[in-house]
């Protein structure tokens, strides 16, 4: 009973959530529920998943469905990350996975051809510097396994394939840890690579020459996640915890694209040119964070969010043939669907109104909450608890354009003080709705 009460309760608060109006797509559901699920891959025909300890599984089909799965193995290993690609001659495709490999294991990477059994490819990895695989990606080459990188904490290594040991093309310092790395097919010298490193803790680098030499591109902060397109990777949206970064020129020069509260996890940013970008992630705190997924179809520049009836991280989030973007969480398991609809892409409720952080915060009897407005509108301004329980409203009546502020004494209805903590203030207007945290200390 306490979970559903808390599944509807984070139903309730999806609303709460920032980036304005919602868009809604219709879910396929492709199955692996309750399998720990922990990564995704999509090439052509081949969808591909890896679990926490419950193995890797694929379908070979243009339609896949949530009976199809194939069991390919692994399922003594956590599995960080699967990269599904071609394969030479007339072996049509390969799975890679990349691991935590168990307690006097020296097994970071296995190769599985056409769905046969896993092998270890794991020659060259150093667990001097590796502690597990992250992240795995490569270009097209006629040999097994492809021409491949692997991001492994402090060394991104890079492999011929074929039996080519693996070797670091970029090692970071002792404090360094690279989580993420993204090449694409039609750049075939491009790499970018991301994590942490140094005292600042920021790390994003960029190659165009296949990984023989680096270019520190790093924006302001800690990058989970990064994607790009261009020949120089001109265009670049970079994942840094809760908030993302855009470069158009390169990486010389980054602006903000997207900041989320504190409460938000950006685990996967994808960029499909010229100008659609989703980010995937997570909202809240474990056990029962909910999942995020924002579209964007102007760049970034307004957002949308994409309505989500479940719970747990998106942990993986793949652009696939024929227009299917593909999500996974790691208990309700996998999904797809079609570009959103409904809501015109670049429409958001910051064209109409905006609602600006309340002043002072943390804040001791009583905070400003500031918003404008561009246009008249019937309008909500309330305040919520951490439960999601609205216990103030502040404004509620039909207000001409122009900007205004109000002022709330830490109350609820009935005139009673509520404790110290966290709040949410959300102001509403039609179907549009911008939400900011606040925080009352007593």
């Amino acid at each position: 009973m306490r979970i559903m009460l808390n599944f509807l309760w984070i139903i309730a608060l999806g609303s709460l959530l920032p980036g304005g109006a919602f868009a809604q797509v219709s879910l396929q559901f492709l199955g692996l529920e309750n399998k720990q699920v922990t990564s995704l891959d999509v090439y052509q025909t081949v969808l591909a998943a890896g679990t926490d300890h419950q193995g890797v599984y694929y379908q070979d089909t243009p339609s896949p469905t949530d009976t199809g799965w194939v069991f390919l193995g692994l399922d003594t290993l956590q599995v960080n990350t699967v990269y599904a690609h071609n394969g030479p001659g007339p072996i049509p495709w390969i799975i890679s996975a990349g691991v935590t490999p168990n307690p006097g294991s020296a097994d970071y990477i296995f190769c599985s051809v056409a769905g046969q059994p896993f092998a270890s490819n794991s020659l060259g990895i150093s667990d001097t510097l590796t502690q597990a695989i992250a992240a795995l990606d490569g270009f097209p080459t006629p040999l097994i396994c492809g021409e491949t990188f692997a991001a492994g904490n402090r060394a991104l290594y890079r492999s011929a394939g074929d039996g080519t040991p693996w070797t670091p093309v970029y090692t970071a310092t002792i404090e360094g840890d690279i989580r993420t790395v993204r090449v694409h097919e039609e750049y075939p010298d491009v790499v970018l690579a991301g994590g942490s490193d140094g005292f600042a803790g920021i790390l994003l680098i960029k190659s165009l020459d296949k990984g023989e030499t680096w270019e520190d591109i790093s924006p302001f902060g800690m990058v989970s996640d990064v994607d790009f397109a261009g020949d120089s990777a001109q265009t670049i949206f970079a994942a840094c915890y809760n908030i993302v970064f855009r470069s158009t020129d390169a990486g010389a020069s980054w602006t903000l694209a997207f900041n989320g509260t504190l409460e938000f996890l950006i685990t996967r940013v994808i960029f499909l040119p010229p100008a659609t970008v989703y980010i995937a992630g997570e909202y809240g705190q474990p056990p029962l964070p909910w999942p995020v997924l924002f579209y964007s179809g102007d760049l970034g520049n307004t957002w949308q969010q994409i309505s989500l009836n479940m719970i747990g991280r998106i942990v993986d989030l793949e652009a696939g043939p024929g227009g299917w973007i593909y999500f996974a969480t790691r208990n309700s398991g996998v999904y797809r669907f079609q570009q959103p609809t409904g809501i015109p892409p670049g429409q958001n409720a910051s064209a109409d109104f905006r609602l600006f952080q309340n002043y002072p915060n943390p804040f001791n009897p009583e905070t400003a909450i500031s918003y404008q407005l561009s246009n008249g509108s019937n309008l909500e301004l309330a305040v919520y608890n951490s439960l999601g329980q609205k216990i103030r409203t502040l404004v509620q009546a039909r207000q001409p354009a122009g900007r205004y502020q109000v002022k709330w004494d830490g109350r609820d209805e009935a005139g009673r003080e509520v404790g110290s903590g966290v709040y949410i203030y959300r102001l509403k207007a039609g179907q549009y709705s911008i939400s900011k945290k606040m925080i009352l200390l007593r």
